[in-house]
């Protein structure tokens, strides 16, 4: 079934973790990660906040990528850390979803703020870790505009309707 899964929660609460052990390598799931995409072409996480060039690139990718996986019918996979400030927009994102009758899911994760804390001081000192909170902004940009594509796409009949 063709469908948005959410995956969120606050910096580390395994968002990542998460997703990596129940999509990653799945023919079924296309993982949308605009940093995870950034580091495979350029070699680092960085760099995609700072260099217009890089942003457009990582945002042209991602857009192509999750529109042709999903027209193929495979579920698109969202991490999304849940800041102040943002949560209006990830509910206007997931209203959009449903509006344009494209399915979802929505998998809240949560850890208490002591182990949080813990295990981003791991990571950062193994030097693996980026919150996606500095994508987020991006993230909700690029991601609402592939759901507007897929509604065009739907519209025009270029993908077998979508089944609600």
């Amino acid at each position: 079934m063709r469908k948005v899964i959410f995956v969120t929660g606050g910096k580390g609460a395994g968002k990542s973790t998460y997703i990596a052990r129940n999509y990653e390598g799945k023919e079924s799931y296309h993982i949308f990660d605009l940093a995870l995409l950034n580091k495979r072409l350029f070699g680092d996480y960085d760099s995609f906040l700072s260099d217009v060039d890089r942003q457009l690139t990582v945002w042209n990718e991602t857009t192509g990528d999750c529109l042709d996986a999903f027209i193929d019918g495979s579920d698109l996979v969202l991490e999304l850390s849940l800041e102040v400030g943002f949560d209006e927009e990830i509910i206007r994102i997931v209203s959009t979803c449903k509006e344009y009758g494209v399915p979802t899911e929505w998998v809240q994760l949560t850890c208490e703020p002591n182990e949080s804390k813990r295990r981003v001081e791991k990571a950062l000192k193994f030097g693996n870790y980026f919150s996606s909170v500095n994508y987020l902004e991006d993230t909700l940009i690029v991601f609402s505009e592939i759901l507007e594509s897929i509604r065009l796409t739907n519209e025009l009949g270029f993908m077998e309707s979508i089944k609600v």
